[in-house]
């Protein structure tokens, strides 16, 4: 994971699980009449971040969920043409199941990409 991406992922209050803390300590060193003493300071991601962090990975979620249903009915033009037929042939009088086939690899082509969203 490059140093950049790090940052966004804690800038919006979320570290991706490959590195996941539940907070950032911070050691400093503060001396005293008796000597130094260590302080560890801990930092958590404000609310506002943790909720912007929830929402960005629910919306890639829907996002990814989409996209598999997409292809998963662009797959189905292919295993059941008979049931797209119906459909089709509304728009489609000549050459209905040719016409079906299109459709089925233009939404399984168009539901590929939303399989692998990335929100980072």
């Amino acid at each position: 994971m490059s140093i950049q991406n790090r940052r966004f992922w804690l800038r919006l209050g979320c570290v991706p699980r490959t590195t996941h803390k539940a907070a950032t300590a911070v050691i400093e060193s503060i001396p005293t009449a008796s000597g130094t003493s260590l302080v560890v300071n801990v930092y958590r991601p404000s609310l506002v971040r943790r909720l912007l962090g929830l929402v960005w990975r629910l919306v890639g979620l829907g996002l990814r969920l989409f996209g598999l249903g997409l292809t998963a009915t662009g797959a189905a033009h292919f295993a059941v043409p008979e049931r797209f037929d119906k459909l089709t042939a509304l728009a489609f009088p000549t050459d209905t199941r040719q016409w079906t086939l299109r459709n089925g690899c233009r939404a399984w082509g168009q539901g590929r990409p939303y399989r692998r969203v990335m929100m980072a």
